[in-house]
């Protein structure tokens, strides 16, 4: 299997779509609707979507010299945008909420509200990469360091849920380097689909949704905070094996038909999704129900939040498209022949 040429492939961007609207449903609540614990374990193997992007970014990057990912510094000035772009975008709400206390240096890797984490690591992954010299890395040990490195975010990840207090700076750590590991591995890709083959593709599948599955009701069985578990290990096999799988398989049409907004509107979504959520929850909670603070009718919130984000972002591209170019980071706008 070649490395693609460019981002143009249907069940891929297609995906992307989907993935973003299942993040949303990662970011609200809705424990009423628990039926004895089902809910928890759907929101558990829903993990898959944040390695999923990782991994895709990882898939599009051109080969380099001694067979490194090449990151071009117009790459790594669009991702800075990007993150500067955004984190700045929610300062406002983040003092609102928090208060002043929430600017500090942890920001670099946490991002200045909660679902930013995201783009900071990747910022900080195509910094490493560039850096990276092809005379001194063998790419097979960076591999296998990637392979590890997960492994070690999964275990990390549990820590962290059995005692918060203790773990909680190591956890940041590892999430802020996740992109690094995540990226190479979906940069490699091409070279392990012909080793694994199509038979072997789908298992990767099944057994990251059997394994996520396997972790969700142990966890549940022995109470232990997995609601907050983001990096099950079974997540991994599962979005390597999907992106295998779709990368195999560019125009599957129900996918097709969602791709066009996924290329476009996949990012904005992430990046502007909470405020959508929060003027959803506010605008039920001034009707009444459910009362302030509470989040049972968190499914509902995402249902409208998502597509309402979405549908922003299609008028915005319409009426104001400097605003999307903006949080893509297409700014400033290149002059013709630069």
């Amino acid at each position: 299997m070649e490395k693609p040429t460019s981002n143009r492939n249907d069940s891929l961007d297609g995906m992307r779509l989907i993935a973003i609207f299942l993040i949303i449903f990662l970011h609200v609540q809705y424990d009423p609707l628990d039926f004895d614990g089902l809910m928890h374990v759907v929101r558990y193997c829903a993990r898959w979507c944040v390695p999923f992007f990782f991994m895709l970014t990882g898939l599009y990057l051109k080969v380099g010299p001694a067979g490194l990912p090449d990151i071009s510094l117009e790459r790594l000035r669009k991702s800075a945008m990007i993150a500067m772009v955004a984190n700045l975008l929610f300062m406002p709400l983040a003092i609102y909420l928090g208060g002043v206390g929430v600017i500090s240096l942890y920001i670099i890797g946490s991002g200045v509200f909660f679902h930013l984490w995201f783009i900071n690591s990747l910022v900080f992954c195509f910094v490493f990469l560039i850096s990276v010299s092809p005379d001194g890395v063998d790419f097979r040990i960076l591999l296998i360091g990637s392979v590890l490195g997960v492994l070690l975010v999964s275990y990390i990840d549990v820590l962290f849920q059995l005692d918060g207090n203790a773990w909680r700076p190591q956890f940041q750590l590892v999430r802020f380097l996740l992109a690094t590991p995540l990226v190479v591995i979906g940069f490699s890709a091409p070279k392990i689909a012909p080793i694994v083959g199509k038979s072997g593709t789908i298992l990767l599948i099944v057994f990251g949704l059997l394994l996520m599955v396997i972790e969700a009701v142990v966890l549940l069985e022995f109470d232990i905070g997995f609601g907050s578990v983001q990096f099950p290990i079974g997540c991994f096999p599962f979005s390597l094996g999907l992106v295998l799988c779709l990368y195999r398989s560019p125009e599957i049409p129900g996918l097709k038909h969602l791709a066009g907004l996924g290329r476009r509107h996949a990012l904005g979504i992430y990046i502007l999704h909470p405020i959508a959520l929060l003027a959803v929850k506010a605008a039920i909670n001034k009707l009444g129900h459910p009362a302030p603070g509470e989040d049972s009718l968190g499914l509902i919130v995402a249902l409208i939040a998502g597509p309402a984000t979405l549908a922003a972002l299609v008028v915005s591209d319409r009426l104001t498209p400097w605003f999307n170019r903006l949080l893509a980071g297409d700014w400033p706008p290149r002059r013709v022949g630069s």
